[in-house]
């Protein structure tokens, strides 16, 4: 399921899945509003891994993940994920 979720390092979106350790994230990339618009930055931009492992310690607002915006959902989706995007009203 894609989700957002708030990190010491900043905002993630990602597919999350949830584990005995906590919550794998497959293509996790960083958010972030810019000048041009939003930014968006894989996690693990240098490296072959596509998955990381977030605990609650890492995860902030009590670990709650949240519901992407349409708009950043199909974003995401675009670069990172299926592809498949979500109409919006």
């Amino acid at each position: 399921m894609i989700k957002l979720a708030w990190t010491q390092a900043g905002q993630i979106i990602g597919e999350f899945k949830e584990t005995s350790e906590g919550w794998q994230v497959e293509n996790p990339v960083f958010v972030s509003p810019g000048p041009q618009g939003l930014n968006m930055m894989p996690v693990l931009m240098f490296s072959e891994n596509t998955k990381i492992t977030l605990t609650e310690d890492d995860l902030r607002f009590n670990a709650e993940l949240f519901e992407p915006l349409k708009e950043l959902r199909n974003a995401y989706n675009e670069q990172f994920g299926s592809g498949i995007q979500l109409l919006t009203n």
